[in-house]
Parts: C-alpha cells; structure tokens; sequence
C-alpha cells in the first residue's frame, strides 16, 4: 500500500504541476503500449474511418428517412478526443463529470479495498485526457497490484488519443488498446482477461445504450470475483438536466454524429450548419432525448444515387440517456449474476461497486 501512498502524496500531472504522475511498480515491459494483435481485434492506426463502410451509411440513410429515433452517439466519438475533453473542462453545467471525479476522491480507501488484489483493469470508453487525468489515473493508483490497463472502445482516435496519455502519464504499465465494438451482438468479439481484474464503464454511460446487452456482455467478459465499477446518473430534476444537456460545448460534441456522416458522404458536408440540436426531458421514460432540428429546406444526394430531402423543422432523435434509480440497477445486476458490493454516492451520481458470482 506504500507505493499507492506515494503516489498520491506525490499526484503531479502534467497540466496541474508540470510534471506526470508516477505508478511506481515493478518494471514490467518499460512503459511499453501495445496493442492487442488477437485475431478478433483491429491493429489501430489512426486516424481510420471507414469510409466504404455501407452498414454505417445504411444507418444515416434510415435516420433521414424514417421516423424511427436511431442510437447514434458512438459516432460522435469517431473524432479526436478534444471535443469531448471542452465539454468536461468547459461545461460548467455539466455536473456528471463533476459529480463523479468527487466520488473518486472522496472514497479512495472503499476502492482501495476492492482494488487491492487486482492485477487488471479493463476500462469502456476511457473517453479524453481530461478524464483518464481526473478519473482513471486516480482509480488505478488504488490498485497497488496493477500490472496491466487494457483500454476498449470503438473509436480509433479517442484509443490512439488513451494510449499516448498512458505513456506519457504512467510508467511501468504495460498499456493494451483494444478496438471492439461493445455492443455488437456477437459476443466472439469480446477481449477475455483471465488475471484478477476490475471492469471499469464510468461517465455514466450505461444509461446512454442499451443497458441490458451492456450488461449481458460485461457479464460474459467477467469471471468469478471480478470487480465491476460504474456510474449512474439518478437525477430526474428537468432544469439541471436540460443544462447539462445543451450548450455549445455538448451541440458540438454531438455534431460529431454530422460530422462524421460528413466523412462518409461528403455532399452533406455544407448542411452541417442547417441543423440544430435540441435537448428534452421525458419524465415518462425518464430519459434525456436530443435530436437534430433542420433550420431551413435543403437536400442532399448520397453515392450519386439516392437524394434526400429535409424539410425545416424535420427532427431526428439521435441520443438517449436513461435515468436509472439505484434499486433499478441493483435488480438488473443480479439479473446478470452481479452482487453489489457498495454504492458510493455524490449529489445524484451513485458509483457501484459488484462482484461477478
């Protein structure tokens, strides 16, 4: 526990007091970052975006064209990281990251202690410097046995954005980037880590997908007394919500979603700027729903094909965050063999700690 200590004594990142915080371990493998070369995963090289990619078009195609809300978020991070890092250090409105870096100082000896004998971390949607500064760095200094962090997500730029972080910030930690898409059906797909580790999925992101195949596939991706860490947001407050949001910094991450399909198709590319976003609270389902709005008549054509036409006022729902109660979540966690362990609160975020049996 000596090295925790220290570290925490001597917490000195880059940006805060010009130096970066040391894990102090056992050498392992020099601070060297791989990246996991398993068939099931992709070699990162980023920036990589699948522009011939007609499942992905498929799904735009059925956005604009059909009524249906459509589950678009992942493609807002399918750009470099900083979009997602203004809103956490600019927003003063949005209390999630807030709310959660408070859970993690204020209850260092709880992870500590479920920490303790792990050698692993796993982490979902790592998300940009500014939380794995804020978030992960202080979790994994909980973890005196840590050897390995094997980070996850869908987005080759934001993993490519975690590993040099990683390196810069950590020494000694043998850092595993894996490209997986967490919430595709095959469960093939999924990395296994067979040491004793802790699944980390923070930034209350569980209520923005659909939380039983989250936890279906986190489930499968466990063993007997792995640790599972996460976040949820149980506040239902309409005002606080709608500011969280909105705002400039959120619409621009969101735009994201355009942006990317801008990639992808570029006679879209100059109707950007013909959509707004607007946010709205469903008491009802208690969730956030955003959408975009088109500002004014315009059209587009895709692969010299199809055109579509948009007419002002034309909204298309494209991200979701449920608001789950604690004794909710508790229910769908046993429901996936999951035991609550402890919850660990600040304001309206609670932070559960389970164990998988």
């Amino acid at each position: 526990m000596a090295k925790v200590d220290k570290v925490l004594r001597n917490k000195s990142l880059k940006n805060k007091a010009g130096k970066r915080l040391s894990l102090q371990r056992a050498k392992t493998l020099d601070n060297k970052v791989t990246i996991n070369e398993e068939p099931s995963y992709n070699l990162i090289k980023p920036p990589l975006i699948p522009i011939s990619n007609q499942d992905v078009i498929a799904e735009y195609i059925d956005l604009f064209t059909s009524n249906n809300s459509k589950d678009m978020l992942s493609y807002a991070y399918m750009e470099a990281s900083h979009y997602y890092d203004d809103l956490l250090r600019h927003s003063s409105d949005y209390y999630l990251f807030r709310d959660e870096v408070s859970i993690i100082k204020e209850n260092k000896k709880a992870l500590e202690k479920y920490l303790t004998n792990i050698t692993d971390i796993m982490e979902i949607g790592p998300g940009s410097d500014y939380a794995l500064e804020n978030k992960t760095l202080p979790i994994l200094t909980c973890a005196p046995n840590l050897n390995h962090y094997h980070a996850i997500d869908i987005s080759p730029n934001y993993l490519h954005d975690i590993g040099q972080f990683m390196k810069k910030n950590t020494d000694d930690l043998t850092i595993s980037l894996m490209k997986v898409d967490f919430m595709a059906p095959d469960q093939i797909n999924l990395p296994q880590v067979q040491n004793q580790k802790a699944i980390l999925f923070l930034g209350s992101t569980l209520g923005n997908l659909q939380s039983s195949i989250c936890l279906k596939n986190i489930s499968y991706m466990s063993n007997k007394n792995d640790i599972f860490i996460f976040t949820i947001d149980t506040n239902h407050d309409e005002e606080s919500l709608i500011k969280a949001y909105s705002g400039d910094t959120f619409n621009n991450l969101i735009k994201g979603i355009l942006r990317f399909f801008g990639k992808l198709n570029l006679a879209f590319n100059n109707l950007i700027d013909k959509f707004e976003v607007k946010t709205v609270w469903d008491s009802q389902s208690e969730t956030v729903k955003v959408s975009f709005v088109v500002t004014e008549n315009c059209s587009f054509q895709i692969e010299n094909s199809l055109i579509i036409v948009l007419k002002k006022g034309q909204e298309f729902e494209t991200v979701r965050s449920r608001k789950f109660t604690e004794k909710e979540m508790s229910r769908n966690l046993e429901n996936f063999s999951f035991e609550v362990l402890e919850i660990l609160r600040f304001s309206k975020m609670s932070m559960f700690v389970a164990r998988k049996i």
